[in-house]
């Protein structure tokens, strides 16, 4: 039997990559949020570091929530974590404890920053292929008569 295209491929090196580890790219994506937490930047701020994922990939989000230096760039990212939160359904006048983002769908859209030119989430939305809305009580409720005639 011949090789394949007839070449040895015994010493050709490739990088084991973990699966599911690269970022993903510009566009929409629907994820998952895997896990969140606070961090503090190089300067003292505080900071909430979502971690979004699919099949596809991973993204980080930051989000400032508290910038020592700037009233303003702190009120900016608490806008922008109310913006998150009602996307994903919060409806307390305080924020949640960050473990409470784990699990939930959400869709992100990835541009670049216009001052680095960097891939960012630019946004976050209502998930398009998950409810958010569907509580436990909906799997509860008595079944729907299924004897009703189906009409052609």
């Amino acid at each position: 039997m011949s090789a394949y295209l007839n070449v040895d491929l015994s010493k050709v090196k490739t990088s084991d990559r973990p699966s599911g580890s690269s970022l993903l790219d510009r566009g929409a994506h629907e994820v998952m949020i895997e896990s969140a937490a606070i961090k503090k930047t190089s300067k003292g701020g505080d900071q909430i570091e979502i971690n979004y994922k699919n099949d596809n990939g991973s993204r980080k989000h930051w989000i400032m929530v508290n910038n020592p230096s700037s009233e303003q760039n702190t009120m900016y990212g608490l806008q922008e974590l109310k913006g998150v939160l009602d996307v994903l359904g919060w409806t307390g006048t305080n924020p949640p404890e960050v473990d409470w983002f784990a699990g939930k769908a959400c869709e992100i859209e990835i541009w670049p920053d216009k001052n680095t030119g960097n891939l960012k989430v630019g946004r976050v939305n209502k998930s398009k292929v998950a409810s958010l809305d569907a509580g436990a009580s909906d799997f509860n409720e008595a079944p729907q008569n299924l004897d009703d005639e189906i009409p052609f």
